[in-house]
């Protein structure tokens, strides 16, 4: 070989030798950047209040400025926005239209220092990019920690008019993807890997288990145009707030927009109590149903899962089948399986002999099973607590059934927010009464058509029936994994094939609760005794 050649050829060959390592490690790279975003995001990700709705909005500058879903704010122009750490603010719309769904607004009042503010994207990401989304799903919880989901942008659908909430708002144009976003994460953001604002979130096709995002660039221009309170309809026409009978029907509900502040603040005291006494009433509530895999089967199908899969290292261990279900292995003797899922049952049948059932843990909907002499699964190895945004993987027998990241870390989960998620959280009761009455006592076009909207969001909302039936849990995690309600008991595992927990409960198809494994081993510490998963030995030098 000519010396000249070699200083050409060697770079060459460091990259043929070091392209297996770098692919190895994309799964790393990728899992780190989202928990570094997922704390981006959430800082700059608020829960809104509105006169008769709950959702997200993005932070946008560092005076407060905050971009949402013109559903979530309609009907008045206050509302409260509330940050992860606690804090709320009354906030004026500044702006809505209507037809593109997009609201501006501001602090009454200007806050006392600068907030952490999402800076906007250059341009739309393009098909197959990764994204990250972040939302409050379900409202108003014990806690302020907003959710994250990673996705990616689905191709433009040829000839599609997807409409948005209720079928009147304008998403002809909007992204694709297939973040899991659900009522209440209306309003949020969603991000690039640089962590810009690319779109925010506004609506779900349930036909297609595919989430609606409207695009930065219209964003940015809704930022531009809608000032001094302009209210446009989904006509393109601009009514002003100080005149006619608009002027008269905020003088109606401004009173009420402002008392917001005292009644969230009074609501977020008494949050604990009022699940507690709610979850008593949900089951008449949420109708009697059996849950369905339809929606987490058309998610499975979507490109994220075939992404994410590729990045997990074989684990040691599987689920064990019991006829219809699945168990987890913990070691030893013993593996665990959903216990609404058993139902009464004392044993289940196995390949290898029949096992039989020794504990329950209510708290955690969990049942713990002795496997016979002849069955010994190989164990898992326990994961360290999981950040948000860490890559999580449920298995069954055969290997991964569905791939996602970790979107709360572990909390309490009561059943009104599983609930409220499934139902629909922008809704209280007899918000759609309340609008039909004041569109016919004012004669204006703007809440005629949202009464309309609202009426058919309350149709769509009916066909969110994909997750188990609400119960609370002691303490779970969520993941943004769409596992079919029919496969809990399923072990969820890390990247590295480590348990992180067990799949107890689905929301929705892709928000599924996981009992950490260290919560099931204390559940079960009485009868699995001195039992403990493997733990890898540290290498000695």
């Amino acid at each position: 070989m000519p010396r000249s050649l070699r200083p050409l050829l060697a770079p060459l060959l460091l990259t043929l030798l070091l392209r297996p390592a770098a692919q190895a490690n994309d799964g790393a790279a990728l899992e780190a950047r989202v928990v570094e975003l997922a704390a981006h995001a959430r800082a700059r990700t608020v829960l809104l209040f509105g006169v008769i709705g709950l959702g997200s909005g993005a932070v946008v500058s560092p005076e407060g400025t905050v971009v949402t879903n013109a559903h979530v704010v309609a009907g008045a122009r206050y509302a409260v926005a509330q940050w992860a750490d606690g804090r709320s603010r009354l906030m004026r719309r500044r702006g809505v239209d209507y037809g593109r769904d997009l609201a501006v607004l501001e602090p009454v009042d200007p806050l006392p220092a600068p907030v952490p503010a999402f800076s906007l994207g250059t341009a739309p990401p393009r098909a197959g990019a990764w994204v990250l989304g972040c939302g409050y799903p379900g409202g108003l919880r014990t806690t302020s920690d907003p959710t994250v989901s990673l996705g990616t942008i689905l191709p433009a659908r040829a000839g599609s008019a997807a409409p948005g909430p209720g079928g009147i708002l304008d998403y002809r144009k909007a992204l694709r993807s297939d973040l899991a976003i659900f009522s209440g994460n209306s309003g949020g953001p969603m991000l690039d890997l640089e962590g810009r604002l690319v779109g925010i979130n506004g609506a779900v096709d349930l036909e297609r288990a595919v989430s609606l995002t409207i695009p930065v660039d219209a964003v940015r221009e809704r930022l531009a145009t809608l000032r001094d309170g302009v209210v446009v309809l989904p006509s393109g026409a601009r009514l002003r707030p100080d005149r006619g009978l608009l002027r008269a029907f905020y003088r109606l509900t401004d009173n009420l927009a402002r008392s917001l502040p005292q009644r969230v603040a009074e609501a977020t005291r008494r949050a604990a109590s009022i699940e507690d006494a709610a979850q008593r009433r949900v089951a008449r509530v949420l109708p009697a149903r059996a849950p369905s895999d339809e929606l987490a089967r058309r998610a499975l199908g979507l490109p994220r899962q075939r992404a994410l899969v590729r990045f997990l290292r074989s684990p040691a261990a599987r689920a064990l089948i019991a006829g219809d279900l699945l168990l987890t292995p913990l070691g030893g003797p013993f593996a665990v399986a959903s216990a609404s899922r058993v139902g009464e049952r004392r044993h289940l049948e196995l390949p290898g002999g029949r096992a039989e059932r020794v504990a329950t843990s209510p708290a955690d909907d969990l049942a713990l099973f002795r496997l016979p002499n002849a069955i010994r699964a190989p164990a898992f190895s326990d994961a360290p607590a999981a950040p948000v945004g860490a890559l999580v993987y449920a298995l069954d027998a055969e290997g991964p059934l569905a791939a996602g990241v970790v979107s709360v870390p572990p909390r309490p989960t009561s059943a009104t927010l599983l609930a409220r998620i499934q139902q629909g959280s922008g809704l209280p009761r007899g918000a759609l009464a309340l609008v039909e009455r004041l569109a016919r006592i004012t004669g204006l076009r703007a809440l005629r058509e949202l009464a309309e909207q609202l009426r058919r969001a309350g149709e769509v909302r009916a066909r969110f029936s994909a997750g188990t039936p609400p119960r609370s849990f002691r303490r779970v995690l969520s993941v943004d994994a769409p596992i079919p309600p029919s496969r809990l008991g399923a072990p969820v595992v890390d990247r590295e094939g480590r348990l992180v927990g067990v799949a107890a409960g689905v929301a929705h198809h892709g928000t599924a609760y996981v009992v950490p494994v260290d919560r099931i081993r204390a559940a079960f510490r009485k009868t699995l005794g001195g039992t403990s998963s493997p733990r890898r030995r540290p290498r000695l030098f």
